[in-house]
């Protein structure tokens, strides 16, 4: 489907099965820019081959994204939105609900834009671990 800016970028089979694979999914996948690239232009997406299983799987290359240490709030914001509807779907509602609690914690930080660098290297260390 052809995603235009004022509808919802729904996240690709790409992210979920490079998920299912037992790879980690970092946050910048969910940035509006990078689902509208996985959605309208898939032939332009790196992936990679790994052997997982017995067998060569193709997964998506997540390093052609943009650096999760790039990110600014507002897009830090957006990207857990979809995140966590996306967790949920995936995974349940308990690990959306874990989830939820860990943004909404750091969303609701005093000072949040002042002391967003803090917040996203803590936020990097957890959601990596």
């Amino acid at each position: 489907p052809v995603i235009t800016p004022d509808v919802p970028v729904p996240v690709s089979n790409l992210v979920n099965n490079l998920a299912d694979a037992g790879f980690h999914i970092p946050l910048t996948l969910f940035s509006r820019d990078s689902l509208y690239k996985l959605q309208n232009q898939p032939l332009a997406v790196k992936m990679v081959k790994v052997h997982q299983n017995g067998q060569n799987v193709c997964i998506l290359d997540s390093s052609q994204f943009p650096a999760k240490m790039d990110m600014r709030p507002l897009d830090w914001y957006s990207t857990w939105e979809c995140y966590l509807e996306w967790i949920g779907a995936c995974q349940g509602l308990i690990q959306k609900c874990m989830w939820s609690c860990h943004f909404h914690f750091l969303a609701h930080k005093d000072k949040f834009t002042d002391h967003f660098s803090a917040i996203l290297l803590f936020n990097i260390e957890i959601h990596s671990s």
